[in-house]
């Protein structure tokens, strides 16, 4: 019988997030084909983004996703071992999946692709935070820009 805790065996959890991630493989390879010249820096500056996105977004999320409390049931996965979480989402018995290597394969997609569908509904919620953010401070920023450059532009010919 297949074990998570024996043999050398090692759960990829985060093998999608290490440059395997959906969206900046698109961007990289088709998105931007034909408009961007690919040259060096083009390439570091998207590695950079994605390198920034993994860290401050998805690295958190993945833990929260994993290690997160559950309330009566609802919530994160509160530490579960992967076979649990696959019975959960299931309701396939968690022995079919620690039976062998391409069964615990298929639960570890389960996962991925379930944490997938968890960082959709995040990114979407932090992206309604931030353009609500922007209207409520979009006069004062507007303002104190073109005061800036009004003063500016004065200075300037004062001068």
């Amino acid at each position: 019988m297949f074990s998570t805790t024996e043999g050398n065996f090692v759960l990829p959890k985060t093998k999608f997030l290490l440059g395997d991630y959906i969206g900046f493989n698109n961007l990289l390879n088709r998105n931007f084909a034909g408009l961007i010249n690919y040259n060096k820096y083009t390439k570091k500056f998207y590695l950079l983004i994605l390198s920034l996105y993994q860290f401050f977004i998805l690295y958190p999320m993945w833990y929260v996703y994993l290690n997160g409390p559950s309330f009566f049931g609802y919530g994160f996965w509160n530490r579960k071992n992967y076979e649990n979480i696959c019975q959960e989402i299931t309701h396939v018995d968690q022995s079919h999946w620690i039976s062998n290597e391409e069964n615990y394969q298929v639960c570890v997609n389960k996962i991925n692709q379930h944490f997938l569908d968890f960082l959709s509904g995040a990114e979407f919620l932090l992206f309604i935070i931030f353009i609500i953010f922007i209207f409520i401070n979009f006069k004062k920023v507007f303002y104190t820009t073109k005061n800036y450059f009004i003063n500016y532009i004065k200075n300037l010919m004062l001068s």
